[in-house]
């Protein structure tokens, strides 16, 4: 026995592009009039620069409405930098994350202070990864504190 689907209200042919645009939705992919370009800053230290790409979160993108900004980096442990912005930023929709590694670009709520890792971490309640350092973290390596100044790359 054949099924009919006349008696629904929506035309199959809808109901089909909302299935092709919902779904890829679902799994983290997006149509290409939706596509977002990754957030990059650069963090330039003594005239070199390194470029972290940033996630896609509400903590990302709060941070970004700060820039430019000048920090004061200095050492903290044996594994990581620490700045302070001049505000807390927002905690929406963070959780807890993996594959933590050197060159994590990560903000403490529990501080308010904003981490570049340079050595390996583990997580810790409190901390919303903004992104990843690309390339060589030697620049800001190069000295124990420094000022560096955070731009948004166009």
């Amino acid at each position: 026995m054949k099924k009919s689907f006349a008696h629904l209200r929506y035309p199959s042919a809808l109901v089909a592009v909302l299935a092709l645009t919902l779904v890829p939705a679902a799994f983290g992919q997006s149509g290409a009039a939706d596509e977002r370009k990754a957030m990059r800053v650069s963090i330039e230290v003594g005239g070199t620069s390194v470029t972290a790409v940033l996630e896609d979160s509400p903590t990302s993108r709060d941070f970004v409405t700060l820039l430019p900004l000048d920090l004061e980096f200095e050492s903290y442990g044996n594994n990581e930098k620490i700045a302070y912005p001049p505000r807390k930023l927002t905690t929406e929709g963070a959780g807890s994350f993996g594959n933590q590694a050197p060159g994590d670009f990560v903000y403490f709520a529990s501080w308010g202070n904003i981490i570049v890792y340079y050595g390996e971490y583990e997580y810790w309640p409190g901390l919303i990864r903004l992104g990843h350092i690309e390339g060589s973290l030697q620049p800001l390596l190069e000295q124990a504190n420094y000022r560096a100044r955070i731009e948004l790359v166009e």
